[in-house]
């Protein structure tokens, strides 16, 4: 049983970090993306780079949202079926 709960603790800790590295990569590039602005040289890969990261940045403050929801529905089933 403390193995299992070990395990769980370690898998928390790593959804935090890796919910936390797109979180930070995805501003650090929207950031950058932005900074780009003035320079309208650059167009369609401008476009692109913009997307990719707001999108990493989106998927990185989805993930907790979803991992809370899917939480709630195991312990939902849990009182459900006992």
């Amino acid at each position: 049983m403390a193995q299992q709960e070990e395990n769980e603790e370690k898998r928390k800790l790593t959804l935090f970090y890796w919910d936390l590295s797109l979180i930070v990569s995805g501003g650090l590039l929207t950031i950058l993306s932005l900074s780009l602005l003035p320079n309208q040289h650059y167009g369609f890969f401008y476009g692109i780079f913009l997307l990719l990261s707001v999108s990493l940045l989106i998927t990185g403050l989805l993930l907790p949202l979803v991992y809370v929801i899917l939480r709630l529905v195991q312990k939902w089933r849990k009182k459900t079926s006992s």
